[in-house]
């Protein structure tokens, strides 16, 4: 089956020096291709088309059968107005009898927003599993569509919403992502790569808990193998974990730290993080692998804020994890969301306050 895998032009068009390419999406068409499908992936927002190129696109170059579109997958890369791109594509691929399925959280938390995006099938969660069993089945058949759990269509002018899929694909067995399905040479010099998913915080305003479900990660062998075959095939420098929290498990840390050593691996990397997964030892280690930048999602300098969205850590310990992890050499990034629920001005300030005295 040809299949095209679409990242949805954002508005406005991202800038090119934040550009990094979405390897959520690019994973997922690696994976589509080793089930020997003709897949091909195009970044509409890198190569900054509109609707009109991609028309012309598909009719040069690669007429699909379905085309994929992801909008917070993994890595949310897009403001909101893009829907409205989306919603174009959709009703424009319909005029050449092309099946579309959108992908992410939006479509997860929202299903219903089918009746405005006029997507044909939307997947609910993880997207792997369900999304086999959609290219295993006659999708014109409204009946066994209708047996694929974890799914959103029309049947008609009703809305049909199954079973939720509770299958979890083993991360260990997929494939290092084929970034030759992008033009590398389009994005910023900092490689991406996804070792894990979940997070086994529950913050209230945060979808990833739920979304992804437990925290699961793949092993260090695996994950070191892929740091190698980037600096191998593509002369890497630096690479980023995009995971949502990379640093849950500290033995698979240290043993991915372990491996860089031994293996003598000269590159510089990064990680998401949160305060209440740190680990003194454990960041050494990370540090003498070659970490050298921490992002953690604080979101506020208030200890009331942070308790009524179920942020679970103290702030002066925050103020020490950050001093501390500084002093190792570590450059550490920093997060707020300055409009949580029960916010005030005095809160704002402490935001502020903690900005200001941890100077990350």
């Amino acid at each position: 089956m040809n299949i095209l895998l679409i990242n949805p032009p954002n508005v406005p068009f991202s800038e090119k020096e934040l550009l990094i390419e979405p390897i959520d999406l690019i994973s997922l068409a690696t994976y589509l291709q080793n089930l020997n499908h003709n897949t091909k992936f195009l970044d509409m927002d890198c190569k900054r088309l509109n609707c009109e190129e991609l028309i012309k696109y598909i009719e040069s170059k690669f007429m699909p059968d379905i085309v994929i579109i992801s909008y917070d997958y993994h890595i949310p890369l897009h403001t909101q107005q893009t829907l409205k791109n989306i919603s174009e594509i959709c009703n424009k691929l319909k005029k050449y009898n092309i099946k579309t399925i959108m992908i992410g959280k939006t479509v997860t938390y929202n299903p219903e927003i089918i009746e405005k995006i006029n997507f044909d099938i939307g997947i609910i969660g993880e997207a792997e599993n369900t999304m086999k069993n959609i290219l295993d089945t006659d999708i014109k058949n409204i009946d066994k569509l209708s047996k694929i759990n974890g799914i959103v269509f029309k049947k008609e002018s009703e809305i049909v919403i199954t079973s939720t899929n509770k299958e979890k694909y083993n991360l260990d067995k997929l494939p290092i992502p084929n970034r030759d399905m992008a033009e590398i040479e389009d994005y910023i010099d900092i490689r991406s790569i996804l070792t894990s998913r979940g997070c086994i915080n529950k913050c209230d305003f945060c979808p990833t808990y739920n979304y992804w479900g437990n925290w699961r990660g793949k092993n260090a062998e695996n994950v070191v193998k892929e740091i190698e075959y980037l600096i191998q095939n593509y002369n890497s420098k630096k690479i980023i974990f995009l995971d949502d929290n990379a640093t849950v498990n500290k033995k698979r840390m240290q043993e991915i730290s372990n491996k860089i050593i031994e293996k003598n691996i000269d590159i510089r990397l990064g990680c998401l993080s949160s305060i209440n997964t740190y680990d003194k030892e454990t960041f050494k280690l990370m540090y003498k692998a070659g970490f050298r930048w921490i992002h953690f999602g604080i979101e506020s300098g208030s200890q009331k804020v942070l308790q009524n969205n179920n942020k679970k850590f103290d702030i002066e310990y925050a103020k020490k994890v950050i001093k501390e992890i500084k002093n190792m050499g570590y450059r550490v990034r920093t997060s707020f969301i300055f409009d949580l629920p029960t916010t005030t001005k005095s809160d704002m300030e402490k935001t502020i306050d903690f900005i200001l005295e941890t100077r990350t």
